[in-house]
């Protein structure tokens, strides 16, 4: 592990880089692989306006939710992670590819929270949480790289049952 100090606007900052299972880390303006997370992944269905700043139907669209520890502006609706990036996920054999459209404030870095019907398309709703499935973004026209999370890689056991998640 290394850590190197950057100047940002005046100040010192401490960017921290992190190689776990040959997937390389690090903060704000690096970039992180774009391989598969083994995670988790719950579902919500709330409506209403998403971090992106548009008006979400969790219940009926497509779209998932990722950690807040993936953000890194201080206003989200400005994000690059709400301008055309998307996360394809993987679960026993079937895969889908849903637009980024909300951030889970109760997820870590490897938990991603899909909407009610995208949850579905991979999983009967009763499971609530499902472990053992990959997942990746996928950047839109790729210009810029995917940010890491403000946080390494390392599965923190949290959990967050259906409707739990608060936006």
């Amino acid at each position: 592990m290394s850590i190197r100090n950057r100047v940002i606007a005046g100040g010192a900052v401490a960017v921290l880089a992190v190689t776990l299972g040959g997937v390389s880390l690090a903060l704000a303006d690096n970039s992180v692989s774009t391989q598969d997370i083994s995670g988790q992944m719950t579902y919500y269905n709330d409506s209403g306006y998403g971090a992106c700043g548009t008006v979400v139907d969790a219940a009926t669209q497509d779209l998932v939710a990722v950690s807040h520890e993936w953000w890194t502006a201080a206003n989200p609706n400005e994000d690059r992670l709400c301008h055309g990036v998307s996360v394809q996920v993987s679960y026993q054999g079937k895969s889908i590819t849903v637009p980024v459209m909300d951030m889970c404030p109760s997820c870590d870095a490897e938990h991603i929270d899909l909407s009610q019907s995208a949850f579905q398309r991979l999983a009967p709703l009763d499971k609530g949480l499902v472990d053992g499935i990959t997942w990746k973004f996928l950047a839109g026209d790729g210009s810029w790289t995917i940010p890491a999370p403000l946080r390494s890689a390392t599965p923190s056991g949290g959990t967050d049952g259906p409707g739990a998640r608060t936006s």
